[in-house]
């Protein structure tokens, strides 16, 4: 008997081939550009094309990755929960991403309350969250923009602010940007690269973790997100809502 697909499985299905596309006909198209090239000597040109090629390869591992991380989610994959240190955590993502803020030229500027408490997480899906959400800061931002961390204790954990001083987020997305797949019309509008899963996996992540995450945005002037991480992660979590 053939199982039949879900409406999720199906749409998932049509957008990831739908998705793969793109890269897929770029990466071609500059392989056969640096093969063109190549017969006629010119080294420079190949070097390009294959870059660029190499550029489409690292889209579709991307966008693989993040399906496949979303499935994983789906199925409630189990968390290793222990003690984490978001001062520390946050240290690590900035590390990270201190390329790609410089090369937009975004300051990077974090402030947290002394002595904040520790946060019962996943240290590796902790650092997803973290990464997507500055990340997404950093990327959306403008040349020369900023990015504002903030983190207090809440009296049941703490909360964490990710501000950013970039294009903003329209209005009739808002209510959609952690669906799964679905990109903001700017982004699309700009041609920012992205599969659509990033803050869909850090929402249900965050949801895994007992927690919460808003989005506030004003289209022109910037986006900030506040997170609410638990200083204990319940042992029955309440329904997700989805």
């Amino acid at each position: 008997m053939v199982e039949k697909y879900s409406k999720y499985d199906q749409e998932l299905i049509s957008i990831l081939a739908h998705d793969l596309r793109t890269p897929i006909n770029s990466t071609r198209h500059f392989m056969d550009l640096a093969n063109h090239a190549g017969r006629m000597g010119n080294d420079e040109k190949q070097s390009e094309y294959m870059e660029r090629a190499q550029q489409g390869l690292s889209r579709m591992s991307q966008l693989i990755d993040d399906v496949l991380e979303m499935s994983r989610l789906e199925q409630d994959a189990k968390l290793n929960l222990e003690p984490c240190d978001l001062a520390a955590q946050i240290q690590e993502c900035l590390q990270m991403l201190e390329g790609a803020a410089m090369n937009k030229n975004v300051s990077l500027e974090v402030q947290l309350e002394d002595n904040l408490p520790a946060v019962e997480a996943d240290p590796a899906r902790l650092q997803q969250i973290l990464s997507n959400l500055v990340g997404n800061a950093i990327k959306y931002n403008r040349q020369d923009g900023e990015v504002l961390i903030e983190g207090w204790a809440n009296g049941g954990g703490v909360t964490l602010k990710v501000a950013d001083t970039g294009y903003g987020i329209q209005q009739a997305d808002l209510g959609r940007i952690f669906e799964p797949f679905y990109r903001t019309r700017l982004g699309k509008e700009r041609k920012i690269p992205g599969s659509g899963l990033g803050l869909a996996i850090t929402h249900k992540i965050v949801q895994r973790h007992g927690g919460t995450i808003e989005v506030e945005s004003v289209q022109g002037e910037g986006t900030t997100f506040t997170l609410k991480l638990l200083d204990k992660v319940p042992d029955v979590l309440p329904p997700s809502g989805e």
